[in-house]
């Protein structure tokens, strides 16, 4: 008889993340996954066709974690708290992102590489429009303003002063407050 195993599913995608955190992603594949959930090889195969789309699925997951951790921004009261929520949001985040997929042996392949950067096409889109929600909801902006272009713009700008770490959001508020007004 066939063991069941409970939310299968989960425990693969919890010990490949395991493993690319652990041993890199070069140490990655569908038999060893297996071999940590105590599974058969074929089994793997009936929840992931290939590797790629078992990354791919960890990766989405990742970027859902991320606007999960938004879902409390109805608490954080204004709109600076609120844009400074995102901000250190993003900021961990991405600190755990590229210690986890950027550099990575995997974007070396470049289909994979590909359809990495439409995801992260999609995500940028997916902040912008939930920016640009919360600056609608605090009715601070003149109304002549482009509020899509505005979130846009605080995105970037979040994304470029994450990466180059030159300046900091007390900085960005300045300025941005300034722009708003």
């Amino acid at each position: 008889m066939p063991k069941i195993i409970d939310q299968l599913e989960l425990q693969i995608l919890s010990h490949a993340k395991e493993i690319i955190k652990t041993e890199g992603y070069e140490h990655l594949n569908m038999r060893r996954v297996a071999n940590k959930c105590g599974i058969a090889l074929g089994t793997i195969y009936n929840y992931f066709q290939t590797k790629e789309c078992l990354l791919e699925e960890l990766m989405s997951r990742h970027w859902e974690e991320f606007f999960s951790s938004l879902d409390c921004l109805e608490n954080q009261g204004g709109l600076n708290q609120k844009l400074k929520f995102i901000y250190e949001q993003l900021q961990i985040f991405l600190r755990s992102f590229h210690q986890e997929w950027v550099n990575k042996a995997m974007f070396k392949e470049p289909d994979f590489c590909q359809k990495g950067m439409v995801e992260r096409k999609n995500f940028i889109e997916k902040l912008i429009l939930k920016v640009e929600q919360i600056l609608l909801e605090s009715r601070e902006l003149n109304s002549e303003q482009d509020v899509y272009q505005i979130a846009g713009f605080i995105v970037a700008n979040y994304l470029a002063m994450l990466q180059m770490k030159r300046y900091d959001f007390q900085f960005f508020e300045l300025v941005l407050t300034k722009i708003l007004q």
